[in-house]
């Protein structure tokens, strides 16, 4: 990758986690992140190549491989709604219901 691609690539990963902190600047404002993003790569690239380790092209803002998840079907068979008013209410849904009771 040609250096200059390589110091946006940096930049532009540095100024996104700027920008993700406070998203309701307008860009007169942002100018000086812009700098100091630019600046920033630029110091990472010289410093690579003054024989310490290269930048890193894996970067956090990379997506993570998904987890796989268990997933279990469970077959129930639905209670009629009347039926399970009933249950709810303290009968039995084969029951026939009561009749009137004298008091």
């Amino acid at each position: 990758m040609h250096q200059q691609d390589q110091r946006l690539e940096i930049a532009s990963r540095l100024l996104s986690g700027i920008i993700s902190q406070d998203r309701n600047r307008r860009l007169s404002e942002r100018l000086d992140d812009i700098e100091h993003s630019l600046e920033v790569a630029a110091e990472l690239i010289r410093r690579s190549v003054d024989g310490q380790s290269p930048p890193m092209a894996e970067h956090t803002l990379e997506p993570r491989p998904s987890t796989k998840t268990r997933e279990r079907v469970i077959q129930r068979d639905a209670m009629p709604f009347g039926d399970r008013l009933q249950v709810k209410r303290g009968g039995s849904p084969n029951r026939p219901p009561r009749g009137p009771t004298l008091h």
